[in-house]
């Protein structure tokens, strides 16, 4: 499984505002500064996420954005969902039309990846992916950048084939 720079950079989006979520709306451009990307590339993500319903936006003085939900109510399923198409989880030969035998065995084989893909980040939450409250807050940046780690450590080890 490969994950493309739009689904890692989304997630870390994710994580951030639901690190920050008692904070009220938070700036793209804070988020932007810390995860080193563009602020450009971060409005275009959270367009997609607001047209899914994952992320509010609040204007004026103190604005920014926020989740929609709680973080326990938004899968990291539903996140990818909402940046990447379908079919894009396991790599990109799922998408071209099948020409021999070969190529529709290959596919059945994605085919079934993505739905075990899929059945596993429909039950992690951005909830999982945040740092234990009995953490001291000397410990939260470092907690957090390890539940992310974590988070992709597992979904490598349980899709690489033994």
């Amino acid at each position: 499984m490969q994950v493309t720079t739009k689904v890692r950079v989304t997630l870390e989006l994710m994580h951030e505002l639901a690190m920050r979520g008692s904070q009220g709306p938070t700036s793209l451009a804070s988020i932007a500064w810390k995860l080193g990307v563009s602020l450009s590339y971060l409005e275009i993500l959270c367009r997609s996420l607001r047209a899914k319903g994952l992320i509010v936006a609040t204007r004026g003085p103190g604005g920014g954005y926020s989740l929609a939900q709680d973080p326990s109510e938004i899968t990291v399923y539903e996140v990818i969902r909402a940046v990447e198409l379908p079919g894009r989880l396991v790599g990109d030969g799922f998408n071209r039309p099948a020409v021999g035998e070969e190529d529709l065995i290959t596919m059945g084989l994605y085919e079934r990846a993505e739905r075990e893909i899929a059945k596993f980040l429909s039950q992690v939450t951005l909830r999982d992916l945040l740092p234990s409250a009995t953490q001291s807050p000397s410990q939260l940046k470092n907690a957090a950048a390890i539940s992310f780690e974590r988070m992709l450590e597992r979904l490598n080890r349980d899709l690489t084939p033994a």
